[in-house]
């Protein structure tokens, strides 16, 4: 059952998946393997973090035995659920959501600066935004990228 100030934390739509995936015997990495998706997507589909798309529906129903009208029924008792929530709920979802987003963005910066440290210490020039980035050049035995991308490719070859 849903906590109830987070409605898709345990939807009925995923819980409803996992169910027939059980009853089939089949783990995570099998169901993507036929839906033609990652491991990570049917875990979401089950955590209630994202929903297959509908145009799936049906092969999703014959790979797990499903009705459709099972699928159809769940998404609505779900949609219910989520437009019962109060506005205190609500709010802390978005706040919640908010929270989730300021940690994103710290990740990034953080990788930013591990990035600009790394080119900084390996002597490499980032062209200017913009400009296109040439291939790397040899220099006295040594080989300058001008992307970080071609940098972490480039390697000096031997002759012989």
């Amino acid at each position: 059952m849903p906590a109830p100030n987070n409605p898709g934390a345990s939807t009925t739509f995923g819980r409803l998946i996992r169910k027939h995936r059980i009853a089939k015997q089949m783990s995570q990495v099998e169901l993507a393997e036929k839906m033609n998706t990652e491991q990570q997507t049917v875990s979401r589909w089950e955590a209630g973090k994202f929903k297959p798309r509908a145009a799936d529906w049906p092969r999703l129903s014959r790979v797990l035995g499903i009705p459709m009208e099972d699928m159809t029924e769940a998404v609505v008792k779900q949609s219910v659920a989520h437009a019962k929530m109060s506005d205190e709920d609500r709010q802390a979802e978005v706040t919640k959501a908010a929270s989730r987003l300021d940690q994103v963005e710290d990740d990034v910066s953080s990788i930013l600066q591990t990035l600009d440290l790394m080119v900084s210490q390996l002597g490499l020039k980032i062209p200017a935004r913009g400009s296109e980035p040439t291939a790397p050049t040899r220099r006295r035995g040594q080989v300058q990228a001008r992307s970080p991308r071609l940098a972490a490719t480039a390697s000096p070859r031997k002759r012989g």
